[in-house]
């Protein structure tokens, strides 16, 4: 499984994943995954990353084929 499939599972599952950790006893590390996934900031970061390392995904899927060129995959070529 790639990176950016892993972060996309964590990111569509991260509201189960905050009522998870707030139901865990408090630790440094549950209160950093607690601060990880309740600041804004943060999520907007995470939410970024999932796109473009989705996006990335695709590409790197439609590049795979024998001499591909970008113009093939539906890139725009200037």
């Amino acid at each position: 499984m790639s990176k950016g499939k892993s972060l996309e599972g964590i990111w569509s599952l991260r509201n189960s994943l905050l009522e998870f950790l707030r139901m865990q006893p408090t630790s440094s590390a549950v209160q950093e995954y607690i601060t990880l996934l309740t600041d804004q900031q943060k999520l907007f970061d995470m939410a970024f990353l999932v796109d473009m390392l989705g996006k990335l995904n695709d590409l790197n899927l439609k590049l795979q084929g024998k001499f591909r060129k970008l113009e093939e995959c539906g890139l725009p070529h200037g």
